[in-house]
């Protein structure tokens, strides 16, 4: 059985808004969309794993003010009974 395991996760994807019945300000908007995750994994012992992750998400539109960048860090724990 494994010891440590790494995890690496890289999406991307382009968002194309049609606008909604009404109009709105987001009708034509286009986004960009990326994310870059990374997860360590480790095992313990037989019944008790542990992860940490850190997520970088960012968005780019072409529209002003729908931008975005951030930063995600997390620590989870698994107990196999």
């Amino acid at each position: 059985t494994f010891k440590t395991a790494v995890r690496l996760r890289w999406d991307h994807g382009t968002r194309t808004y049609k606008g909604a019945p009404s109009p709105s300000l987001s009708a034509g908007r286009e986004d960009r969309l990326n994310i870059l995750a990374l997860g360590l994994e480790w095992e313990l012992m037989r019944a008790l794993r542990l992860l940490a992750t850190v997520q970088r998400d960012e968005r780019r539109s072409n529209i002003d003010g729908f931008d975005y960048k951030a930063n995600i860090y997390g620590i989870s724990a698994q107990a196999s009974f």
